[in-house]
């Protein structure tokens, strides 16, 4: 593991970063807490990161972002994680289109893709510290890779977009200026909004998916949305079918 250094404070948020890590999320719960701050970690050298059920992040050095934020549990996350959940993904969504000309969209349930492939990723999970409880995000950005290896499904970068090399600590600064407004303006009151904005970026929405439950055949239908509970619904010929995280994945395409 390499070294850790304070690089900047935003409001209660304290970022560090570390020169290596085989993760930032497995690093996070190392760091004091103290008071009313919570931490975030990012690398540009992730040695072995994970994605969604496990799956591997690919990340080449000094190429990417590699984040982890311990965000402290409120009541009202804790009642309304998945809420809590597209209010983060929209902040991020924000921050990365700021970033580029190009048409960024949610792909339920979180990853970010740029004209029809994967930019970020998330990786979402309850973390104890002591007596404490976090929401625990991590996040991979690709930024300036080009090349990937070939088992890789359907990848992209903000400089593929952009068409130019980015400055990784420009985009590592507005998405942690993004999240840090985002913790502090969540309320699940605003539940009507927040699902709003989330349909509002969510890929396809309205266009035709391809979607699979794990060992059946793929189906097809109309991605509608994503409804209070999470869901995504699908139109289907027998109706409208709802399906929660894990139930089916929608493909590529």
């Amino acid at each position: 593991m390499g070294d850790i250094e304070l690089y900047s404070e935003i409001a209660d948020m304290t970022v560090w970063s570390i020169s290596e890590c085989k993760s930032t999320f497995d690093v996070l719960a190392e760091l004091p807490v103290k008071g009313n701050k919570y931490n975030a970690i990012f690398t540009f050298n992730q040695t072995a990161g994970k994605g969604q059920f496990n799956r591997t992040w690919e990340s080449q050095p000094f190429k990417n972002i590699a984040l982890s934020v311990a965000i402290p549990l409120s009541p009202d996350m804790a009642s309304n994680p998945t809420l809590f959940n597209m209010h983060l993904s929209t902040a991020v969504l924000a921050a990365l289109q700021a970033t580029s000309s190009a048409d960024l969209s949610i792909k339920w349930p979180n990853d970010i893709y740029g004209e029809g492939k994967k930019l970020a990723g998330f990786l979402m999970s309850i973390l104890s510290i002591g007596q404490n409880k976090f929401f625990q995000l991590g996040l991979g950005i690709n930024v300036n890779q080009i090349k990937w290896a070939s088992d890789i499904p359907n990848p992209t970068s903000l400089s593929i977009l952009n068409n130019q090399e980015q400055d990784l600590h420009k985009v590592l600064n507005g998405t942690l200026s993004q999240i840090q407004k985002s913790v502090e303006s969540f309320n699940s009151k605003n539940q009507e909004k927040i699902l709003g904005a989330f349909n509002k970026g969510l890929w396809r929405r309205g266009k035709d998916v391809t979607y699979a439950a794990e060992g059946k055949a793929t189906e097809q239908g109309i991605l509608l949305g994503v409804n209070t509970k999470g869901q995504i619904q699908v139109t289907h010929t027998s109706g409208i079918k709802s399906f929660h995280l894990g139930e089916v994945r929608l493909l590529p395409g």
